[in-house]
């Protein structure tokens, strides 16, 4: 415990960025497909997700032991990532359920997310890559132990076990952390994010400024919310009823809750999205932390 909290003061008193990159934020779930033994599976797109639509994973199980996966093969480099991040509601306590990544040679490592535990609402899961480990009991054993994490190819949502049930995912992500105030993105729709203070003390450093640039013409949302997945404040939460210029938008926080208190120290997520007037998306999840 001792050391748990030295280290969460370290990171409190840097100046940095967590960023996050979505691997998918389920728009569309034709890239995903299934894996099953003694069990089915059927992958949906669901409108009641924690942002939108979310996927949707209906299962049955026909044997011991049931095992069926949600899979999505693409090229990705997550050498630099710090943890892999996602919503995940109803969730039968009596199962599994792993998320694992598989690199070019076969190798897959996994993370088991939970199981003895039921998860009926909206709950943020975060996984720490060190904490991913080999998995040996893989269908799919590769040339070595060792997973090349600038080379995988397929990410993977497993459950394992006999109760059938609807488990809905949202906002696949992973995070990688930058020494910086600013983060250039680049995505077509947003250029860059700019924190003015961060850490952030707002008792002292008074309304706190985020810079937006924008590539595009565009609708924008801007919540905090807190490790849990809680939103604590709403800095620009207009429904998307409101386009804003490209370029710079500045947007200005006073550190303070729905309820008009000044937010607790801590480690806190800045939720960003930014629909452009062609449709397109953007999703962005930056780390802060709050030190008065």
């Amino acid at each position: 415990m001792k050391k748990f909290c030295i280290n969460i003061l370290l990171l409190l008193s840097f100046n940095f960025i967590l960023h996050s990159e979505i691997i998918d934020s389920f728009n569309s779930v034709s890239s995903w497909y299934t894996y099953e033994k003694n069990g089915n599976l059927v992958i949906n797109i669901d409108a009641s997700g924690y942002s939108g639509n979310c996927m949707s994973l209906s299962y049955t199980f026909t044997g011991s032991p049931g095992k069926v996966s949600a899979k999505k093969d693409g090229v990705y480099n997550f050498s630099l990532v710090n943890t892999f991040n996602f919503f995940l509601k109803n969730f039968n306590s009596t199962n599994k359920i792993y998320f694992k990544v598989k690199d070019s040679d076969g190798t897959k490592f996994a993370y088991l997310v939970a199981t003895n535990k039921s998860i009926t609402d909206w709950t943020n899961i975060s996984i720490n890559k060190s904490d991913m480990v080999y998995d040996a009991n893989s269908s799919t054993v590769g040339n070595d132990t060792i997973l090349s994490w600038d080379k995988v190819v397929t990410v993977e949502f497993r459950i394992e076990g006999t109760q059938a049930d609807t488990t809905l995912i949202d906002e696949l992500s992973y995070t990688t952390l930058s020494d910086k105030t600013s983060k250039d993105i680049n995505d077509n729709i947003i250029k860059s994010v700019k924190i003015l203070y961060n850490p952030y003390d707002p008792v002292n450093d008074g309304n706190n400024r985020i810079t937006i640039n924008l590539m595009k013409n565009s609708q924008l949302k801007i919540v905090v919310y807190n490790l849990s997945g809680e939103i604590v404040s709403k800095i620009n939460d207009l429904n998307f009823q409101h386009y804003y210029n490209s370029g710079d938008n500045e947007f200005y926080w006073n550190g303070k809750d729905e309820n008009g208190n000044y937010l607790k120290n801590g480690l806190y997520f800045i939720y960003i999205k930014a629909i452009s007037s062609e449709g397109e998306e953007s999703i962005h999840k930056l780390i802060f932390s709050i030190l008065k």
